[in-house]
């Protein structure tokens, strides 16, 4: 992941400039994190429902939406304290400078892995169900 990160970053930075490419690189990087955690908290969920608990808990959507907004924030904060704060991005895209990759296939990967995700954690919830 880190050389995909290093050269969306890269791409990022030739396109639209440092400081954009910086804000770019933090939300497409965030919002993979919470579709990951997303794909994992879907199966996760549907399993302690139905294999543990028996029944479905009442509680109200409140609590969901919090429990999801406070995942968003932190996966924000993590993300960029690790990869902007910390100039891990700068170190990584160092360090992949020198090899190419397909700007068509980066595209590509970008635009189809949150989805990807996504149908993976759907599909396995719905497995489990």
């Amino acid at each position: 992941m880190n050389f995909f990160f290093a050269k969306l970053f890269q791409e990022y930075k030739s396109n639209r400039g440092s400081g954009i490419a910086e804000d770019n690189i933090t939300a497409y990087i965030m919002s993979l994190y919470f579709m990951m955690f997303l794909g994992i908290y879907l199966p996760g969920s549907v399993f302690l429902e139905n294999k543990l608990l028996h029944e479905r808990p009442e509680y109200g959507n409140i609590y969901t939406q919090v429990f999801f907004l406070l995942s968003i924030l932190s996966s924000y904060k993590f993300v960029r304290r690790k990869y902007i704060t910390k100039r891990y991005i700068y170190t990584i895209t160092e360090k992949y400078k020198k090899k190419k990759f397909n700007t068509f296939l980066l595209y590509l990967i970008a635009a189809t892995l949150h989805i990807l995700i996504m149908l993976l954690g759907a599909t396995l919830a719905v497995l489990i169900n």
